[in-house]
């Protein structure tokens, strides 16, 4: 993570020092709209469920 961007309000001591960007596709265009950002929480391994969770948060952006 940059060291010029601070994550505030997290509700644990442990800060995020990873982060995990998605791309927000619309009908299957090649290029995506726009990007969203996650925090990896320090207290869950990143494993493919997880990985898998924050794939599909885009997914639904993109059909709202």
């Amino acid at each position: 993570m940059p060291r010029d961007l601070t994550l505030t309000g997290d509700p644990w001591p442990e800060p995020v020092s990873e982060v995990f960007v998605a791309p927000i596709v619309v009908d299957a265009q090649s290029v995506p709209v726009g990007y969203v950002l996650f925090g990896i929480s320090p207290r869950l391994a990143f494993d493919d469920a997880y990985q898998a969770y924050l794939q599909r948060c885009p997914e639904h952006i993109a059909h709202a």
